[in-house]
C-alpha cells in the first residue's frame, strides 16, 4: 500500500503541471482569437467606415456641384419678354452674399411705362432657384406673409440660365449683362 500510494503521489505530481497548465489556458489561442476579431469584428467595422466615406464622398461632391453651379448664378441678368401688347424687361441681380435684386420695366404699346424694384434673399437647393421677396419698391413686406418664387433650374453657363418658370408656365433664359444696367 505504501509503494501504490508513492506511485499514485508520484504521477499526480507529474500531472499537476499539465493539469494546470490546461486549466489556465484560454479557451482559444491567440492566433485563433486574433483571427476571430478580424473576420467578426474588423470586416463589418471596415464596410461600415467604407460605406460613411462613401457616402460623405458622395455628399461632399454634391456640395461642391452646388456650390459650383450657386457661383455660376452670382452676377447681372437680363430676361425681356413681350406679354400681350407690353415688352418687360427685367434685370436680376444675385449677389454672393445671398441677397437679390429684380428690377422690372414694363413698357405697353403706346409707350407708357411703370417699373418696379424687388429685393430679399436666394438661394439654390441642388435643383431649385429660390428666391424670397422682402421688398417692393424699398417697402418691408407687411402682413406676415411669405412671398417665394421657386423655378427650376434647367442650365446654367457662363452667359445664360434657363429656368422652368412655374408662374409663366415655360421655360426663360436669363442673358449675362453688365453689372448696374436698368432694365
Amino acid at each position: 500500500m505504501g509503494r501504490s500510494n508513492k506511485k499514485t503521489s508520484e504521477k499526480i505530481e507529474t500531472m499537476i503541471p499539465k493539469i494546470t497548465a490546461t486549466m489556465f489556458q484560454p479557451a482559444v489561442r491567440i492566433e485563433n482569437f486574433a483571427q476571430l476579431v478580424k473576420t467578426q469584428m474588423v470586416r463589418p467595422l471596415f464596410i461600415l467606415v467604407a460605406a460613411l466615406l462613401l457616402m460623405t464622398g458622395c455628399e461632399n461632391a454634391e456640395s461642391l456641384q452646388i456650390e459650383e453651379t450657386r457661383t455660376k448664378l452670382v452676377g447681372t441678368w437680363l430676361r425681356e419678354d413681350k406679354v400681350a401688347d407690353a415688352k418687360i424687361s427685367r434685370v436680376l441681380s444675385l449677389g454672393a452674399d445671398g441677397k437679390f435684386i429684380d428690377r422690372i420695366l414694363i413698357t405697353s404699346h403706346d409707350g407708357a411705362s411703370e417699373s418696379r424694384e424687388f429685393s430679399g434673399e436666394w438661394s439654390f437647393d441642388g435643383v431649385n432657384l429660390k428666391r424670397r421677396f422682402l421688398q417692393e419698391n424699398g417697402r418691408q413686406y407687411s402682413g406676415g406673409g411669405m412671398r417665394f418664387a421657386t423655378f427650376a433650374l434647367i442650365s446654367v453657363g457662363s452667359s445664360e440660365f434657363v429656368v422652368n418658370d412655374n408662374i409663366a408656365g415655360r421655360e426663360v433664359s436669363y442673358r449675362k449683362t453688365a453689372e448696374g444696367i436698368r432694365p
